[in-house]
């Protein structure tokens, strides 16, 4: 197999497992899909995963929390 070829193959695998795990699949999950043995490749995505989710939820609770104030000018 060409080289170019192995880098198109690891790109697809890892766009697959990005996706995987952004659809909260578990460890065992994704070791069972790619064929990896232990956690280590897998907590690297889904640690990935859970990191976007937890940014998202504090964006969103950032924008329902923070009350928007008009300074009024003096009357």
């Amino acid at each position: 197999m060409s080289p170019a070829a192995m880098i198109y193959r690891t790109g697809l695998r890892k766009a697959a497992a990005t996706e995987v795990a952004d659809k909260e699949a578990t460890h065992a999950q994704l070791n069972s899909i790619f064929g990896w043995k232990g956690d280590q490749m897998a907590s690297l995505y889904t640690e990935s995963a859970n990191r976007k989710r937890l940014a998202a939820g504090a964006i969103t609770k950032l924008s329902r929390t923070k009350k928007r104030t008009a300074i009024l000018p003096p009357s």
